[in-house]
């Protein structure tokens, strides 16, 4: 992936800084800390349905003030509810 992103902003013309890779579950705890004070995060939630989609969102509220998100599609909307 690290590989795919420098070629993907070089060929855009971008720059970008020293940054991290991390795959894992968003949910682990471990994840927490690292997620909130993220300044860029890139979520690959395609495959992910709305609920996940909208907890994934109950995160993002936390970031801080700058914090950037790039997903592969569109969250769900912001009037979603899932009924248990």
């Amino acid at each position: 992936m690290e590989k795919n992103f420098r070629f993907w902003f070089q060929w855009f013309g971008l720059t970008y800084s020293d940054f991290t890779i991390y795959r894992g579950d968003f949910f682990d705890e471990k994840y927490l800390t690292m997620i909130t004070g993220a300044d860029f995060i890139f979520v690959n939630n395609f495959a992910f349905g709305p609920s996940v989609d909208h907890k994934l969102k109950g995160y993002f509220e936390n970031l801080k003030d700058g914090s950037k998100i790039l997903s592969s599609k569109a969250f769900c909307s912001l009037n979603f509810s899932h009924v248990y």
